[in-house]
């Protein structure tokens, strides 16, 4: 008898999805375990990069018609008009929507047909939102952006299921829109209405890289995998725990009390694999970056020495 017929559970952490971590045995499903988690962590993947758990921000990641994406018109616009699971999306699966997109008889850019919904994130953070778009046949256009507010980028939709990238960086801490539609009045933005298209697999992610998709429903309820030392993944459990310290990765803030030393965002590679880290240089002896708490139980952070001569410590 080998272990695997003796053993009457046997759990595969690398195997998951929301709510949900598989067994290897039994087969039916019956060993599969129920996971609550009502927050967002980090943990290290398997690549060894640190990051946020779940990848996903955006929630429903493939179900356009819920609730989560608003349908947003003004002036002549109509609210888009979003079909289930029509066609099948680039995993095989019949999950990709039908939407149409009508911004109405008007030639101004206040006439608008998008999707979108509100995301909160952290200022001086890059972000990327990605999703697989198409059309049945043709070409057609759309437009989409996130982080703030910035400028639409046109998406160019063929018959061919693509996925689409967009990086930008949220500026000050806050709520922030990701959207997509159509909107009149710009020469590089679509001017043939309605467009019907079909979409799948929305994401967005920390950093400037769009991550591997991952599929979400109210994004909550993910287990994290950890893969800290290399090798084979472990669930991580940890008790609840709070971060005391705001703007964690925005040292530049004027939070963050400077003594003989400045601050420069985004100057490096921080361990999750994305330019955000800062760099402190020293413009005096004792330089200090500080921040007076009213309980602090336990100070981690990650550093690293760019520059350091024989004489140089460093005080934590």
């Amino acid at each position: 008898m080998s272990l695997y017929d003796d053993a009457s559970l046997i759990m595969y952490p690398s195997g998951y999805k929301e709510d949900k971590i598989y067994s290897l045995k039994p087969t039916d499903g019956s060993g599969d375990l129920t996971f609550t988690r009502a927050s967002t962590a980090t943990r290290v993947n398997a690549e060894g990069l640190i990051e946020t758990s779940p990848v996903n921000l955006a929630a429903q990641s493939e179900t356009f018609d819920n609730a989560s994406w608003a349908k947003f018109a003004v002036g002549t616009g109509v609210a888009p008009a979003v079909t289930a699971d029509t066609t099948i999306a680039p995993n095989g699966t019949t999950t990709a929507d039908t939407v149409i997109f009508d911004a109405g008889a008007g030639t101004t850019a206040s006439d608008m047909s998008l999707l979108r919904q509100n995301i909160s994130g952290t200022g001086s953070t890059p972000y990327t939102f990605s999703i697989y778009a198409k059309v049945a046949s043709g070409t057609a256009k759309i437009i989409a952006r996130h982080a703030g507010g910035g400028g639409f980028t046109t998406l160019n939709l063929t018959t061919d299921w693509q996925r689409f990238v967009i990086i930008e960086t949220l500026v000050t801490t806050g709520t922030f829109t990701i959207e997509f539609g159509i909107r009149r009045g710009l020469s590089n933005e679509p001017l043939t209405t309605p467009v019907t298209c079909q979409i799948w697999g929305a994401q967005l992610n920390i950093g400037a890289t769009a991550k591997p998709y991952f599929p979400t429903t109210d994004r909550l309820n993910v287990p994290r995998i950890d893969y800290t030392g290399g090798g084979c993944g472990s669930l991580l459990l940890e008790k609840q725990s709070t971060n005391e310290v705001q703007y964690s990765q925005e040292l530049n803030n004027a939070y963050w009390l400077k003594y003989q030393s400045s601050i420069t965002a985004n100057q490096g590679i921080s361990p999750d694999g994305t330019q955000n880290a800062d760099l402190m240089t020293s413009s005096g002896a004792d330089s200090v970056l500080y921040r007076v708490l009213a309980s602090c139980r336990v100070l981690s952070y990650f550093a690293k020495a760019v520059n350091l001569s024989s004489t140089s410590k460093f005080y934590i």
